[in-house]
């Protein structure tokens, strides 16, 4: 069947063939080792017709097919396996299924044609949860990968796990593509908790045709943006003395990686930065901490309306202890007039008051439009006293201050 050039189909069905006949072309087919046009063996009607051994026999065929299309041709480092390039140019009538994926993510490693391969498109195919699986072995075993698109398929949340292994080790994939999928807010989350562990640069675009809420959606915007900054500090950020970032969206994932690019850049000149409004919450205020201890240039900083409660405040007064550089400090929760309940409360705001006493670099301090409660006015009234270094507080003179609240 493979020396004749032009076979592509072969019909041999209401025949009497039986099983031992039927059993020798599975075995005619396996042995197959060049490229060959043969694209449908019909068996159907013969005396031995079971199912099964014929549909062993399609699948045999396919796996065939695949095998000797991607072992033929010159080297290349990009390979277009989308679903509509497999229907028309190697299997004809159908698309990558999981049951392929293996076969070609077995022929890719062995062939010496891929070695170098850098893109890979396998969009708008059927792979789910078992070819997930084989694609995130793949990305382990082949480093120089740097695009995988795997857009339009029928990955969901389960199928992420194993692609999310194959990511975790792999530092050159820069690039993956998972729109138009079936991933929900659990599997996105799950794939980033490994996806920039190994790689930090990374893209990864999954925003589009999946059943996520708008929160991951600006959740996922958030990271990509993280990276993004990563990549521009040091050519656009690390030179400049005042960083305006005030309602950027940044949440956690900016603030750390501003936090982590200027602790890694002892040469940058920035002493100013305006976090607000970013929706830091707890653990943003955790990589402020980061950059409190890390970074002593920091002259002045803002972290006001990011939606910081009492334990966001308290890391963040953990630090101030260690910190002697800092001059000024805004921490406004809400806008003035807001019925918001306020996630910072009279504990954590007492807690950064104890802190702050201890703190002889700092000159300015503005906590308004948090809670006013009569325990905060007298701790606030207690660090004015002892840290004498304060000289504004709260939009006005720290003497004015406790001349209107000193007991």
């Amino acid at each position: 069947m493979d020396q004749v050039p032009a076979l592509q189909t072969f019909d041999l069905e209401e025949n009497q063939i039986g099983s031992d006949g039927i059993t020798s072309f599975f075995h005619c087919i396996n042995g197959m080792i060049a490229p060959f046009p043969l694209r449908y063996l019909h068996l159907g009607g013969n005396s031995f017709a079971s199912k099964t051994v014929l549909e062993q026999i399609h699948t045999k065929l396919h796996e065939k097919i695949i095998e000797t299309q991607l072992s033929a041709g010159p080297a290349a480092t990009v390979l277009n396996i989308s679903g509509n390039k497999v229907k028309r140019d190697i299997l004809l009538e159908c698309c990558l299924a999981d049951r392929y994926v293996h076969i070609v993510t077995q022929t890719l490693r062995a062939s010496p044609n891929w070695h170098l391969l850098e893109v890979l498109d396998m969009s708008g195919n059927e792979i789910g949860e078992k070819g997930a699986y084989d694609v995130g072995l793949f990305l382990a075993l082949q480093p120089q990968l740097r695009v995988l698109n795997l857009s339009n398929n029928l990955i969901t949340d389960a199928a992420i796990l194993g692609l999310a292994e194959g990511l975790e080790p792999n530092a050159k994939l820069q690039e993956l593509l998972l729109d138009l999928n079936q991933i929900t807010d659990a599997g996105a989350k799950q794939l980033y908790l490994k996806a920039f562990k190994a790689n930090q640069q990374r893209r990864i675009k999954l925003s589009v045709g999946n059943p996520l809420t708008s929160e991951c959606k600006v959740m996922l915007a958030a990271i990509s943006q993280a990276h993004d900054l990563r990549k521009r500090f040091i050519k656009e950020f690390a030179s400049q003395e005042k960083l305006e970032l005030s309602g950027r969206a940044l949440r956690q994932y900016g603030a750390a990686a501003i936090a982590e690019e200027l602790a890694a850049a002892p040469s940058s000149k920035c002493r100013i930065i305006d976090f607000s409004r970013n929706g830091l919450g707890d653990e943003g205020a955790q990589a402020i901490a980061q950059l409190l201890r890390a970074y002593p240039l920091l002259e002045e900083l803002d972290l006001s309306f990011n939606d910081i409660g009492d334990d966001g405040v308290i890391v963040l007064a953990d630090a101030l202890s260690e910190n002697a550089t800092l001059m000024s400090l805004s921490l406004h929760s809400a806008l003035e007039g807001s019925q918001v309940k306020l996630k910072l409360q009279e504990k954590g705001l007492c807690y950064l008051a104890q802190a702050i006493q201890g703190h002889k670099a700092l000159v300015k301090l503005d906590l308004r439009n948090n809670v006013t409660s009569p325990a905060v006015i007298r701790a606030y009234v207690e660090m004015l006293r002892r840290n004498q270094g304060i000289q504004k507080f709260n939009g006005t003179s720290a003497a004015v201050f406790l001349s209107r609240y000193d007991f």
